[in-house]
């Protein structure tokens, strides 16, 4: 079976996309007021020594707005990013 394996530094992302509400409780639809995605889980890592070893398969990760490739394999979208300049935070 097919893979993507993320190579050096860099990670493998699958996007969480967080349903936005207004103050009030009205859900916004995708496109009205929404930001790209900057959360996402760990689907795969690279083999490079340099990436925090709390980077890791399963783990939520914050990162920079508008980081990364896109990629999508499988009928489903991933992110590829840099795990040491594009990852901001580990959600624990």
């Amino acid at each position: 079976m097919a893979k993507i394996q993320p190579l050096g530094a860099n990670i493998l992302v699958k996007p969480v996309e967080e349903e936005k509400t207004t103050e009030s409780g009205i859900v916004l639809p995708e496109g009205e007021g929404n930001e790209t995605p900057q959360e996402g889980e760990v689907v795969a890592v690279g083999d490079s020594s340099s990436i925090n070893s709390k980077i890791k398969e399963g783990v939520k990760i914050i990162f920079k707005q508008y980081a990364g490739s896109k990629v999508e394999f499988k009928g489903q979208e991933y992110l590829i990013l840099n795990a040491m300049e594009d990852v901001l935070a580990v959600v624990e």
